[in-house]
């Protein structure tokens, strides 16, 4: 009996061990850009090629060396918006101050270890303090800032000088239409997700409409040359429904999807129902696909239902 035990207990130990040293060895990020490039690895000797990183559990795309030096929460708040006039950092243009989620997360990976950065990706981080984005709610003169020594994620006085630094994160859309426009001013009609190359309409329908009244609305887009396209306008596919599904389950903090949604470039989206193009029949009744916003579920709604529109376009993917 008492082998058996012994056995059992060591077993449980092992596995113990192997999922720990797994799940710290099974690596958050993998290169992005430039193309073929090698990530670095300070504990390796690895010297890295690339500029920016992903994070393969959100999809987040992080620069890997942070700021020069900056006083205070304005000279970073600064830096990160004029990397989007840099054509050299990775030919993207929506860069910002990374989110309290977004530092948690980076956080959680580091556990304590601020070596860790830099040997997963990363170069030049130092063991010093990082800004992130203004804390909310708006008026607090206070920005949250991660705490590279000690993994730590506190606010911290915006106003206040010392020795900080910043990194910088971009997550899923860019600006499309018109030419110029910036997701963080909000003055975008038109944003594309950077991996599925979908361009999205940033502005849903004003009013919740019945399923063809807002089939059309999305349709007549082509006629009206919305954004410079001409063809292929329409409702969300289910595909497409489910793609920002996941977006949502992966980056929202809090269930905050329409904050989420608004703060990556679309523009007052309400937290309720909008509908896909694709129709379905159950029991002679027609129905069609709707994401719902509160619990970023897809469900199948009577047709004469009221609900939002929104329309997309595949873009260069399609």
């Amino acid at each position: 009996m008492f082998h058996h035990k012994k056995t059992k207990y060591l077993y449980l130990i092992s596995a113990l061990f192997f999922s720990l040293s797994f799940a710290k060895n099974n690596p958050q990020f993998k290169a992005f850009k430039p193309d073929g490039c090698v990530m670095n690895n300070d504990h390796a000797g690895i010297k890295g090629t690339c500029k920016c990183i992903r994070d393969t559990k959100t999809d987040n795309i992080w620069l890997v060396n942070p700021a020069p030096p900056k006083p205070t929460w304005d000279d970073a708040a600064a830096w990160a918006d004029n990397l989007n006039t840099n054509e050299e950092t990775c030919g993207l243009h929506n860069w910002r101050l990374p989110s309290h989620k977004q530092l948690i997360d980076i956080a959680k990976y580091a556990n304590n270890d601020p070596l860790w950065f830099n040997n997963n990706g990363f170069s030049g981080l130092g063991s010093g303090t990082y800004w992130g984005e203004l804390k909310l709610p708006i008026g607090v003169n206070a920005a949250w800032t991660l705490w590279i020594s000690s993994s730590e994620v506190v606010a911290t006085l915006n106003g206040i000088k010392g020795d900080f630094s910043a990194l910088a994160i971009h997550s899923r859309f860019e600006p499309f239409y018109p030419t110029g426009c910036s997701i963080s001013k909000g003055d975008c009609q038109c944003i594309q997700d950077i991996d599925k190359g979908y361009v999205w309409q940033t502005k849903p329908t004003d009013n919740q409409i019945g399923w063809i009244e807002a089939t059309k609305w999305a349709n007549n887009m082509n006629a009206l040359g919305v954004c410079g396209l001409t063809n292929g306008w329409q409702l969300p596919s289910s595909m497409q429904l489910k793609t920002m599904s996941g977006y949502l389950h992966k980056n929202a903090a809090y269930k905050n999807y329409t904050q989420w949604l608004n703060k990556e470039g679309f523009n007052k989206i309400q937290n309720d129902m909008y509908w896909g193009n694709e129709e379905v029949k159950i029991k002679n009744r027609t129905y069609a696909k709707a994401l719902s916003i509160p619990d970023v579920k897809i469900y199948d709604f009577p047709q004469i239902s009221k609900n939002y529109g929104w329309a997309v376009n595949p873009g260069i993917a399609e």
